[in-house]
């Protein structure tokens, strides 16, 4: 113990490990230590404390001082003190009673000196250690800590290994291992040094020194071989070990695991090493736990990154990450010039098979469509889902526009096979759209773009095939874009016009019965728009809702003011409503219906709703039901363009029809071609016989109104009866 009393400060960086001084030559525990204290008079005494040592020292030394005092002026008085002159032999007792005395303080002073210094050694020793553990405990801290702040947190098998290391280093231990409790409440091996066969071991809580120690949370030190009937579970000690030490790792009163430390037939392990270590395992549970909290929050981190840039049905990228490799692709583009496809894969008549099957049938059939993209594309393309039923592929380093639409055709024929699904078998196929990069500046979104209207432009050839993007798909997305603008200005100007085109009864001498509304609009530039010039766009944008809505009620409001025909004997005249299919995939359209019949006044039996056969293809079981809804009102509906979409007699059976409307294109080469006549013949001989009514659009002449009157057409529109009039009331009167 220096004379000061005050323990030198150990530096703070060492080059080498720190390893601990020789211990003892007698193990001392820690009730060893607190007999040491007592045995000083050190009897509150609870953990190491310099300052109660140096206390005690001084307080025997103010005793000793004064003893000797009291023992001097015994000797004097007795020498000189009047009373004791002439007794020679009370003088010499007193003397050597004095004497005895002296000797008998002296050794226990002695003796107290002694165990003062041994206590000092011990904890003097014991603080040094413990320094130098938390040193380097604080060293893997702050490894951790900076890890974690340069976003490379290190791995949790990284931080046991040095921890275990770090124990072999500082206790001189031949090897060990590091066992942490897993969620089966059983003790794993983690890591372990020199000990092959402790890799993978398994041990119960309970069993075995270490489950004992991990079961009670108390150190264990055995030397020699460990009896089996203390332990149970215990296996055989490997040969080589003389002496073992397992402590708890405990964090929170909560026990992780053991930290296992052995030495060789060299070393034997004290009570001294088994509290170093100890002390050790307080500091390195912390460590654990802290690296468990990193490797909890990576692995969050991880999963957050992936549900933000995968779709999380398919797992595969989604529109986010696609754009960014996009971008990536072009760049790479700019310094080794090669091509840049992407391809907008569409499925056809998905939507049919997710209404008619059911929602969980539709997932499996895109988790299984993105089985058999991946199986067709290459390893090096990024293959997304952005969303419903479309797909994207991202091919770069490609010789040219044949080399993508050698891909398209390999994906092309992955459909061709029928999906074999929980709920039956699905038969899909597939539009692809393809738009190479064609300018150093293009953009990934633009990219998209193209692909996608490529991709429309193959649904409108009839789908299951591809298209390549053009310059003249450019500039008709270009028109289409000033189209959508015009649009758009009509709805917020209120530029929307209904015109309203008569519909007279042939067998009646071209009566007029009614009248179908038609939609124009009136653009401040470009003047009076038909809807061959806007509808598709209409429909595209979404715009065709809020004009459909527009178009019911205006036509409602001018029919119902209107009241009876041309005659007062006739039947009231009706209005002709066309409804897109975009409008008829709007869920509110039966309220929306019943609530202009009720605001107009207009009584649902005048009111029909017309439909294009095209649309009938993709009606869902709810849209079919809303419609039944509809016509339960009394509110007719009927197929317009009838026989130039896919003409069925499934489509008359199962749909609540009440008239159908022959195309103008059949009706134009009704007087000239054979197979047109034909088909206008078999409509209405169709109609007639399933109790329909016959409506023949487009005529133009006076022979063509003849000739349909021959062959039982029931109602007739076109030019020759009338062109389309401003209101509903001057098409009718």
């Amino acid at each position: 113990m220096p004379k000061n009393g005050k323990m030198p400060t150990a530096p703070a960086t060492s080059p080498e490990p720190w390893a601990p001084p020789a211990p003892p030559p007698e193990p001392v525990t820690r009730d060893e230590l607190r007999r040491e204290a007592r045995v000083v008079g050190l009897r509150d005494f609870q953990s190491p404390s310099f300052e109660a040592v140096d206390r005690r020292r001084v307080q025997l030394w103010a005793l000793s001082t004064l003893l000797l005092i009291l023992l001097s002026s015994s000797v004097v008085i007795s020498t000189w003190a009047p009373q004791l002159a002439g007794a020679e032999q009370p003088r010499l007792a007193l003397r050597l009673s004095v004497l005895f005395l002296t000797i008998g303080f002296a050794v226990y002073s002695f003796e107290k000196e002694a165990h003062l210094r041994r206590l000092s050694r011990l904890l003097f020793d014991e603080r040094l250690l413990t320094t130098a553990l938390s040193n380097r405990l604080h060293e893997l801290s702050l490894l951790l800590e900076a890890g974690r702040a340069m976003n490379s947190v290190l791995e949790l098998p990284q931080v046991l290994s040095a921890i275990l290391q770090s124990a072999l280093e500082l206790l001189r231990g031949s090897n060990g291992s590091l066992m942490l409790i897993e969620h089966d409440d059983e003790l794993h091996t983690v890591t372990a040094v020199g000990n092959d066969g402790a890799q993978q071991a398994r041990v119960k809580l309970g069993e075995g020194i270490a489950g004992a120690v991990a079961a009670t949370m108390q150190p264990l030190l055995v030397n020699g071989q460990p009896d089996s009937s203390r332990f149970p579970g215990l296996q055989a000690r490997k040969k080589g070990v003389s002496s073992a030490m397992c402590v708890p790792l405990i964090h929170h009163d909560n026990a992780l695991g053991v930290l296992n430390v052995n030495a060789d037939e060299t070393r034997i392990f004290s009570e001294y090493d088994l509290r170093a270590l100890s002390l050790f395992a307080e500091q390195a549970a912390s460590t654990i736990a802290k690296a468990r909290l990193f490797e909890t929050q990576r692995q969050q981190a991880e999963q957050l990154a992936h549900i933000a840039f995968h779709d999380p049905l398919t797992g595969l990228a989604n529109r986010v990450l696609f754009v960014d490799r996009a971008a990536q692709a072009l760049s790479r583009a700019k310094r080794h010039p090669a091509a840049v496809a992407v391809l907008f894969v569409d499925l056809d008549r998905f939507k049919l098979v997710n209404d008619s099957l059911g929602h969980a049938a539709g997932d499996e059939l895109l988790a299984a469509a993105a089985g058999r993209l991946k199986a067709v594309v290459r390893p090096t393309d990024t293959l997304a889902r952005f969303g419903g039923d479309e797909f994207v592929v991202l091919c770069e380093g490609l010789a040219g526009e044949i080399e993508a639409v050698g891909v398209a055709a390999r994906i092309e024929e992955a459909f061709s096979e029928p999906f074999q699904l929980t709920a039956g078998q699905a038969r899909v196929t597939a539009s692809v759209g393809i738009a190479l990069a064609s300018d150093p500046k293009d953009e990934p979104e633009a990219l998209v773009r193209d692909a996608d209207t490529a991709m429309y432009r193959a649904k409108q050839r009839g789908r299951a095939g591809h298209e390549v993007f053009s310059a003249a798909m450019r500039a008709e997305k270009t028109g289409k874009l000033q189209v959508e603008n015009c649009l758009r200005r009509a709805v917020e100007q209120d530029r929307i016009v209904a015109v309203f085109q008569p519909i007279v009864d042939l067998r009646a001498g071209n009566r007029i019965v009614g009248a179908e509304a038609l939609l124009r609009l009136n653009d401040a530039d470009r003047g009076i728009l038909l809807p061959a010039e806007f509808l598709d766009v209409a429909e595209e944008s979404g715009l065709i809702v809020p004009l459909g809505a527009w178009m019911l009620r205006e036509s409602c409001a001018q029919a119902a003011r209107c009241g009876a025909g041309p005659s007062a004997s006739g039947p009231q005249a009706t209005v002709n409503v066309n409804l897109s299919a975009v409008q008829l995939a709007t869920r509110d359209l039966a309220d929306q219906v019943a609530q202009v019949l009720q605001d107009t006044g207009l009584m649902p039996g005048d009111l029909h709703l017309e439909i294009t056969e095209t649309a009938l293809t993709e009606l869902s079981p709810d849209t079919l039901a809303m419609l039944e809804t509809v016509t339960g009102s009394g509110v007719h509906l009927g197929i317009d363009d009838f026989g130039t979409g896919y003409s069925s007699l499934t489509y008359l059976r199962r749909f609540p029809v009440d008239f159908v409307k022959i195309d103008q294109s059949f009706v134009d080469g009704l007087m000239t071609d054979a197979e047109d006549l034909a088909i206008v013949e078999s409509v209405i001989r169709l109609a007639g016989g399933l109790g329909l009514t016959s409506v023949a659009e487009g005529v133009e002449s006076a022979e063509q109104a003849l000739r349909l009157l021959e062959l039982g057409c029931d109602l007739a529109q076109g030019y020759v009866f009338g062109r389309p009039a401003s209101t509903f009331a001057a098409a009718v009167l």
